[in-house]
């Protein structure tokens, strides 16, 4: 018996000295960077170790002679790591089957310029379906956390104007965070993790390691990009932060002479000119800056170019010189640098110049008489199938009664004319084959994002004919999206006839007879349309909107401009703008105008408040900032 007590004592002896040692303060909180490299390659912080993108466990831990020797765990995989002893900054150290190399301790917030050049170019998939990118976060030590998760998102878009995804989620309590991305091609992702805004470039299959170390005062990237991330950081304050810029808002508005916007548009390719200029001067004054940071650059520059030009050309209701458009346009075949997809900004170029050239083009078309023979025509060219029941209208020539069948296969044959000029007309503007098909995607995905259904037999003849694999399977799946939305039953009860105020024409009249069920309560009145982009955004927030301002008793009334019984209904099931409290109107085009005139509605979406009397309040009642429309609603409590 004692001999097994003495025993077992010897064993807990045996284990007690196995256990794991307090890393040694000398190493703790700090980072290294590879001196032949430049690139961050391991850290070491209290609790764990930052290698390969990965978070490692200690184990073993023994010092001696100033010299440090780590076990470290990462799951099933062991690291070995060696560290010399430290001099002015600097030590040899050997981590796993590598050989031993000199490292320097980083001490400033991000990686100074790095000791070779790098001719590498960015990754180009061509588009194809399926790729991603991983991002793996740490918001170490940041004071609000103290063992609490904190809120991150990663926002990105698509070569399709309004294909942009949010993911969210939460930290762990220790401020470790991981999104995989799914990404057409090579392009900037956002995130933005608590109060820390971080935007890197990923390639298709890239995995990046991302330090916001803030007691410490780092921001670091680890990763095959990395050093993009760093080089951008480093020239901050020498470059992005004095770039020229020029607002057109400060120079134009819709009373713009077409001399005044061509007068415009040359200063703004001037300032992109100086921009260029001054990247040239940069790059001969840090000569290793990579090849990768160059192209990102340049194209930022041309992109924010475009963007200017054309937000003009949108905003101040006037089209362009054609002048003006060719100079753009020569720009981008001269300067343009693949992938295209790496800035979001250039994402508008090929469907805004197609639009532009579709606006200036002039088409022929020849007066439709709806008739017998017009039907016949249609039949013939299998647009229209005639029933038994049709022959015999037309015989009669009844064609007040196949109306509308006439025009819906009518309307059927326009749309595959026009999308089949429209795809000709890329085909004759565009020689690079990515810009030619984006251009056409975007004709089509913009029919989905307009009318909230599903494309046409024509249409989506044309969707399947895009090329770049990645950008056409999101049509397609947009399309089978609102296929299986407007199939779905719609059993919200909300929907009010418009007979509620049949025969009534003044509009003032027409929103007293509505409001007035709701006498007694406050109602947030909502003036939408589903062709409306920033209507629909604010729509998808609805039932974050009604979580929030549940205690205020609201009646939530929404009227519809100009929209489709269809899409209206698919935008309601969309974003759940259903409740108790919810009531929607869809009016006739004459009804709806003459509310719209009364409120004097003059942008969409309109906000109103309606007190409990009835009257319409002149206060800013925008649910699109919660906190503000909560504070004004606790004051009419």
């Amino acid at each position: 018996m004692k001999k097994t007590i003495i025993t077992i004592l010897l064993v807990l002896v045996t284990m007690a000295g196995q256990a794991q040692s307090p890393i040694p303060e000398s190493i703790v909180d700090t980072y290294w960077r590879n001196e032949v490299t430049g690139d961050w390659e391991i850290g070491f912080t209290e609790s764990c170790a930052i290698y390969d993108c990965k978070i490692w466990q200690y184990g073993n831990i023994n010092e001696k002679n100033g010299k440090v020797v780590l076990a470290l765990n990462n799951g099933n995989k062991t690291l070995d790591v060696t560290i010399g002893k430290q001099k002015g900054g600097k030590c040899k150290m050997t981590i796993g089957k590598h050989k031993k190399q000199t490292y320097s301790l980083i001490t400033t917030r991000t990686l100074s310029y790095y000791p070779q050049p790098d001719q590498t170019s960015f990754i180009d998939n061509g588009f194809q379906e399926g790729d991603s990118a991983t991002i793996i976060g740490w918001i170490k030590d940041y004071p609000e956390s103290k063992g609490k998760s904190l809120a991150f998102e990663a926002r990105f878009g698509g070569f399709v104007p309004g294909r942009s995804s949010t993911i969210k989620g939460q930290t762990d309590t220790n401020g470790h965070f991981t999104i995989k991305v799914p990404i057409e091609n090579t392009q900037v992702v956002f995130v933005h993790a608590y109060n820390h805004f971080m935007d890197p470039c990923l390639e298709p299959g890239d995995t990046i390691f991302i330090l916001n170390d803030d007691k410490n005062d780092k921001m670091l990237f680890m990763g095959r990009n990395a050093r993009l991330q760093d080089e951008i950081f480093a020239v901050s304050e020498e470059y992005f932060a004095k770039m020229h810029d020029m607002e057109y808002n400060d120079v134009l508005d819709e009373n713009s002479t077409e001399e005044q916007m061509r007068t415009y548009a040359n200063l703004r390719l001037d300032v992109y000119h100086k921009n260029e200029a001054k990247l040239d001067s940069l790059l001969a004054l840090h000569p290793t800056l990579s090849r990768k940071f160059e192209e990102s650059a340049r194209m930022l520059n041309l992109s924010r170019m475009l963007s200017d030009i054309f937000d003009m050309d949108a905003n101040t209701g006037h089209e362009f010189p054609q002048t003006v458009i060719d100079n753009m346009l020569a720009e981008v075949r001269k300067n343009a640098r693949k992938p295209y997809s790496m800035w979001h900004e250039f994402y508008d170029f090929p469907w805004m110049y197609l639009q532009h050239a579709i606006f200036s083009t002039p088409r022929n078309h020849n007066p439709i008489i709806l008739n017998a023979d017009l039907a016949l025509q249609l039949e013939k060219e299998g647009w229209l199938t005639l029933s038994d029941e049709n022959r015999e209208l037309l015989e009669k020539k009844d064609i007040k009664s196949l109306r509308n069948v006439i025009l819906k296969a009518l309307n059927e044959k326009t749309a595959a004319e026009v999308i089949e000029w429209e795809f000709q007309l890329a085909d004759s503007i565009f020689t690079d084959p990515v810009l030619r098909e984006c251009a056409k995607a975007n004709r089509v995905y913009g029919m989905l994002d307009a009318t909230n259904r599903p494309l046409n037999k024509s249409y989506l003849e044309a969707a399947n004919r895009i090329q770049l694999p990645a950008v056409r399977n999101a049509i397609l799946a947009k399309n089978a999206e609102l296929t299986a939305l407007q199939n779905k039953p719609m059993t919200f009860t909300g929907l009010r006839p418009s007979s509620d105020v049949a025969d009534m024409s003044d509009g003032e009249k027409i929103l007293r007879k509505i409001i007035e069920p709701y006498k007694g309560k406050l109602i947030l009145m909502d003036i939408w349309g589903t062709w409306c982009g920033p209507c629909k955004e604010a729509l998808s927030h609805s039932q974050e909107e009604y979580e929030r301002l549940k205690d205020f008793g609201l009646v939530y009334l929404y009227l519809a401009n100009n929209s489709s019984d269809e899409s209206w209904k698919n935008v309601i099931k969309m974003y759940d703008i259903t409740g108790d409290n919810v009531v929607h109107y869809n009016l006739p085009d004459e009804q709806q105008k003459a509310v719209e005139q009364y409120l004097n509605v003059n942008a969409f979406p309109t906000y109103k408040l309606i007190d409990r009397e009835g009257t319409i309040l002149d206060a800013d009642a925008d649910p699109r900032n919660l906190e503000k429309l909560a504070k004004l609603l606790e004051q009419l409590k």
